[in-house]
């Protein structure tokens, strides 16, 4: 008897180890982290080339597998309708952020914003054309004093980073399309502080150089005075030819 248990024993067992490779171990199954998730994702129509707008005709939506955040999905598309197409897109292939212009790669502006910051869409003059994103302005406020009634102009916020422009730029780096805002990164206060100077003056930027980060404690602002002092121009010029003398920011 105890032989024939023996005989069955080897058979029992190998057929257990096959059964455990074919289930696989559950423990084992349980410890694997999950796959990409299934979604819906913005997909190229047809063959997108460089240079082209992306509108409703270029896109559409397609179920696959969600393995990027940088993947544009339906509730992007009010952020992405417009943007030129940076890089060629293939009919059919997902579309991501990086292959658009006028937005940082693989994120929306909204995940531009760093914590306790806000992004301020302010509307400026011709300067904006030369404006790009992440370069760095001053914001000069010009009002009328109330009770003197006399002009005067000052410099507000400083070295301001422009996270974004609506000026949109085809492959040869021309201007198309409307350009007339720039989103500003500002604190909560400075954000106050914008809103109140655009209800009570008017709003310029100046750019300056992006390795310039001084930040000066008591900014001049000009006034009547500064406009008939003969000197004030002429203190101006020296400053400014000493500054290009000086040696360039890189």
């Amino acid at each position: 008897m105890n032989g024939g248990t023996g005989r069955l024993a080897v058979p029992i067992a190998a057929l257990l180890m096959a059964a455990s490779l074919a289930t696989g171990c559950p423990e084992r199954a349980r410890s694997q982290p999950p796959g990409p998730k299934v979604g819906d994702v913005i997909v190229a129509a047809h063959d997108l080339e460089p240079g082209a707008f992306l509108s409703n005709d270029h896109v559409a939506v397609d179920k696959m597998q969600v393995v990027s955040e940088a993947m544009l999905r339906p509730s992007d598309m009010e952020v992405a309708l417009g943007r030129e197409v940076a890089a060629p897109v293939k009919k059919g292939e997902p579309i991501f952020w990086h292959q658009l212009r006028g937005i940082e790669a693989f994120e929306r502006l909204s995940r531009l914003i760093r914590r306790g910051l806000r992004a301020v869409l302010l509307e400026v003059g011709p300067e904006v054309r030369m404006i790009r994103r992440n370069d760095r302005v001053d914001v000069l406020r010009a009002f009328v004093d109330p009770k003197t009634g006399e002009g005067e102009a000052r410099v507000l916020l400083q070295s301001v980073i422009v996270i974004e422009t609506d000026c949109r730029r085809t492959v040869r780096n021309k201007l198309e399309g409307p350009c007339r805002s720039v989103a500003l990164l500002l604190t909560q206060e400075e954000a106050a502080l914008l809103a109140l100077a655009r209800r009570t003056g008017q709003v310029t930027l100046a750019v300056r150089n992006g390795q310039d980060r001084a930040i000066v404690e008591e900014p001049p602002q000009a006034t009547i005075e500064t406009l008939r002092d003969a000197r004030s121009p002429l203190k101006s010029a020296r400053e400014r030819e000493a500054a290009i003398k000086a040696p360039r920011l890189r």
